[in-house]
């Protein structure tokens, strides 16, 4: 059982949003990693990143829990998975496009 966050998974997940033509970074977190999607700012002018989703994996239940972050900054659980591609298809699918702000 891998225990996480650890860099190989780290760099996994920032591969597939490479693969999927989204500009992100990934960082650690405590049990897990935080995806940041960058999206150009009319308002700033500027490129910015904003937290998209957050990654937890459960060892006791084997499985990812996928979060969503509120427009007041706060985590809010969205569904759980058995395994992080599944999480990380979530985020790209077109549903659910508003709620991980990947059409920003």
């Amino acid at each position: 059982m891998d225990k996480h966050p650890n860099e190989f998974t780290r760099l996994k997940i920032a591969r597939f949003f490479d693969h999927h033509h989204l500009e992100a970074d990934v960082t650690t977190v405590e049990g897990g990693y935080v995806i940041f999607f960058h999206f150009f700012s009319a308002i700033e002018a500027r490129k910015v990143k904003d937290p998209a989703g957050r990654l937890l994996y459960s060892g006791e239940k084997q499985d990812w829990m996928l979060f969503w972050m509120s427009g007041k900054n706060r985590w809010y659980p969205y569904d759980r998975f058995p395994r992080l591609h599944e999480a990380l298809d979530e985020m790209c699918s077109d549903h659910a496009a508003h709620v991980f702000k990947k059409a920003l």
